[in-house]
Order: C-alpha cells, then sequence, then structure tokens
C-alpha cells in the first residue's frame, strides 16, 4: 500500500472531496459501525488529526487530505513535505494540490502550481505530484457566481441538475441590495433553501449524494484534472 496527501484551501474544500471520495467507493477508516475511532497513517504510524480527514481505497492507497486556510498555504505545505521527504522514515508517493482558479488564466495557474512543486521536489525521492483547479466553464443561466471557484462549480451542477433553483437564487440576492454578491453568497442561498438541515460545511459534502448532481459534478470535474485524484486509485505513482 502507498499512502497521499492532499492538501486543499479549507474545510469546505474538505468536505467536497470527502464527499467525492466517498461516491468512488473510498472508505473511512475511522468509521466503524457508526462510531468513530482513532486512525493512524498504515505507512507512518502517525495518528491523522488536527483537522487532516483520512480515507482508504480497499487495499491500495490511504489518503490524508489537509485543510490549509488559503491556496497560497495548500501549495507552501504541500512543498515543505516535498522538501522533508529526505529526512521522513515514510514520505507519500503522491502530493496533490487542489485549489480555486479565482481570476488566472488556467494554464497558467496549472503551470505555476506545477513548478513550485516540481522546485521543491527531492530529485532521490520518487513522489508524484497533482493539481486540481477547481473552475467550471460553460453556460450556467442564474445562480452560479462568475468568479472561478469551488462554489462556481458546485452551484453550477446544482443549477443544471435543479432547472428551477437558479432564478429562485437569483432572485433572493437581488432582494438584498447587494450589487456584488460573492461566490459563497450563492452557495450559501443554496445551502440555506434546500440543504439548511445539514449545515455549511455539510452541505458541500451532501451534494455527492443527489444521482442528478452527482453526474454534472462529474463532468465538471473532468476539466479540472480530477484524473489526476481518481489515478490514486491505482497506487501507482
Amino acid at each position: 500500500m502507498n499512502w497521499a496527501e492532499l492538501h486543499c484551501e479549507g474545510y469546505h474544500d474538505r468536505a467536497f472531496l470527502a464527499g467525492w471520495l466517498e461516491s468512488r467507493g473510498w472508505k473511512d477508516p475511522g468509521l466503524n459501525g457508526g462510531l468513530r475511532s482513532l486512525v493512524r497513517n498504515p505507512l507512518t504510524q502517525k495518528v491523522v488529526a488536527g483537522g487532516r480527514f483520512a480515507f482508504q481505497f480497499e487495499d491500495v492507497i490511504f489518503l490524508e487530505i489537509i485543510p490549509s486556510e488559503g491556496k497560497d498555504n495548500a501549495v507552501r505545505n504541500a512543498c515543505r513535505t516535498l522538501k522533508n521527504s529526505l529526512t521522513d522514515a515514510a514520505p507519500p508517493a503522491w502530493v496533490v494540490v487542489a485549489c480555486d482558479l479565482d481570476d488566472e488564466d488556467l494554464e497558467a495557474c496549472r503551470q505555476r502550481l506545477q513548478t513550485r512543486l516540481s522546485n521543491s521536489r527531492q530529485p532521490s525521492v520518487p513522489i508524484a505530484t497533482a493539481t486540481l483547479i477547481w473552475h467550471a466553464t460553460g453556460d450556467f443561466g442564474l445562480g452560479v457566481p462568475p468568479e472561478q471557484t469551488l462554489e462556481r462549480l458546485v452551484c453550477g451542477a446544482l443549477s443544471r441538475a435543479h432547472l428551477d433553483r437558479g432564478q429562485i437564487v437569483q432572485d433572493w440576492l437581488a432582494a438584498t441590495g447587494n450589487p456584488e454578491p460573492s461566490p459563497k453568497s450563492y452557495s450559501w442561498s443554496h445551502m440555506a433553501g434546500w440543504y439548511a438541515r445539514h449545515g455549511c460545511e455539510r452541505f458541500f459534502r451532501q451534494v455527492w449524494s443527489e444521482k442528478q448532481v452527482r453526474a454534472h459534478l462529474e463532468t465538471l470535474l473532468a476539466d479540472c484534472s480530477a484524473q489526476e485524484l481518481t489515478a490514486l486509485e491505482s497506487g501507482s505513482p
């Protein structure tokens, strides 16, 4: 078995990634009959803690999702792992960064991130690196933020799966009088309207439980280099 680190911007990304992995058959090794137990990374023997989530795909790959409080911190933490790999007893086989595209050009963003990761890699340690860049291209109609973020991806899938919701969300945001609603204004409007009982963080995980939403999410993720994450399931960098 190999293991991997996935560095993301924050807790909402962590929840979204957890829902995605569960939809693909990954398991939370800390859940046993509905009870939560302590999880140790089977390769490093370290307890998975400090906001990290653990997932395992069969007996092939163990993954730690690490929220990092922003894009720069996610990249910085991933680079730190790569730089320290020479002295780590059991370095990961993969280091992945997931972050928003924001206002960057997609190829320029991908190249910038890969360059930073490559410059931090120790040549004698065989660690594969990959990036997942949250964005969503295409026409989604109403109820979807224009900014290229995880929120656009999620709201875009929701609006395509539920054609009536975009207008409802747009009307509500217009009624607030805010001329420039943020991406989270859109996502929280969807959450408050149809997923309030799950709460804000769980909302990003819950969207994966709806078959029709999941189909649109998977289509949109194809443009985000989602194959970089699914490649982990082979266990080989």
